[in-house]
This record gives structure tokens, C-alpha cells and sequence, in this order.
């Protein structure tokens, strides 16, 4: 990464997508400060050119962006604001890619479940893990909370996991209320 900051374009889509990645590697390292500062300057740079028509690219890297910051607020105990970074992340889906792009806003929803269950909300992290499931199996349409998508509908998917180990916490916080 920091040797492609050196050869891009300082302001660039491309430099905001290099500074959102170097953040990533930045928080997987432990470095939340440096990584919390270049996902900032990430956003920063990639919102200036979000209205740019020939940078086609660039809603989808501010999306990863909002994403790595939501992930930095929550390694930092910070749910509620990475909450809404995740909701950022999920408007751009909405706004930029609609129908599209699921999988990624499966896995946003899965992320707002687990920062739901922090918050103690697990009625609303349920929401998240049932909008997760249904984006990934459409034919999955749940009535209630207990509700499980059909064993011949699931399939390898890594979000499919961790929504449904999501819904077990979510049922097990609201079984201890």
C-alpha cells in the first residue's frame, strides 16, 4: 500500500482506495489510531469524487471505506458508531447498486447484528441477521424470530454462517430477558 501511495495521484480515487486498504491491514495489525486516521482521510478523498460520472468505481471503494471504519469504531468499543459507518455503507449500496451488490450488504447486516448485540438489542440484531438471510436466499421469508431457512436451501457461504450463529446469540439474549 505505501509504496502505491507513492505512485498515485495525491487526492485521487485512487489514493483514497489505498488509504482505505492500508487502513484494513492497519487494523488487522492492532493499530487502530493510524488506522482510524487513514480510513478518514480515505472517506474523505473518495466522497469529493463521488459524483465524478467517469470514477464508476468509486461508491463501491467509499462503501468498503464506511465498512473499514465501522470495523475500526468496533474494535474500539465503540458500537453505536460503528453502527452507523455500516449504515453509511449500506445507503451507498441502496443509493448506488439497487438489487445489486448483495452479498456485501448481507454482510453489513451481519455486522450491524453484532454491534445490535452489544448494544443489548438483540431483538433488533435479529432484524439484521433475518435481512442478511433473506438478501443471501431470497426464498428465505421469515414470519417470526424463530423462524430458520429450509437445510436444502443453505449452501458455502461464509455471511450465511455468521448470520445464522447470530440469530442462536439473539435468540439465547432474548431467552435470558
Amino acid at each position: 500500500c505505501e509504496r502505491g501511495l507513492q505512485q498515485v495521484t495525491k487526492n485521487s480515487p485512487l489514493h483514497g482506495l489505498l488509504l482505505s486498504t492500508l487502513s484494513e491491514v492497519q487494523l488487522k495489525s492492532g493499530n487502530t489510531a493510524l488506522a482510524t486516521i487513514n480510513s478518514n482521510a480515505a472517506i474523505g478523498i473518495l466522497f469529493t469524487h463521488l459524483s465524478d460520472a467517469k470514477e464508476t468505481r468509486v461508491a463501491y471503494w467509499l462503501r468498503g471505506a464506511y465498512q473499514g471504519l465501522g470495523d475500526i469504531e468496533k474494535e474500539n468499543h465503540h458500537p453505536a458508531i460503528a453502527l452507523g459507518y455500516y449504515n453509511k455503507a449500506i445507503a451507498l449500496i441502496d443509493q448506488y447498486y439497487k438489487g445489486q451488490r448483495k452479498r456485501e450488504k448481507a454482510q453489513l447486516s451481519v455486522l450491524s447484528g453484532h454491534v445490535l448485540l452489544q448494544l443489548n438489542q438483540p431483538q433488533k440484531a435479529m432484524e439484521q441477521y433475518n435481512a442478511a438471510l433473506s438478501l443471501m436466499m431470497p426464498s428465505f421469508q421469515p414470519t417470526t424470530i424463530y423462524d430458520l431457512p429450509q437445510a436444502s436451501d443453505l449452501y458455502g457461504e461464509s455471511s450465511l454462517l455468521d448470520a445464522l450463529h447470530g440469530k442462536a446469540e439473539c435468540l439465547n439474549a432474548l431467552n435470558k430477558k
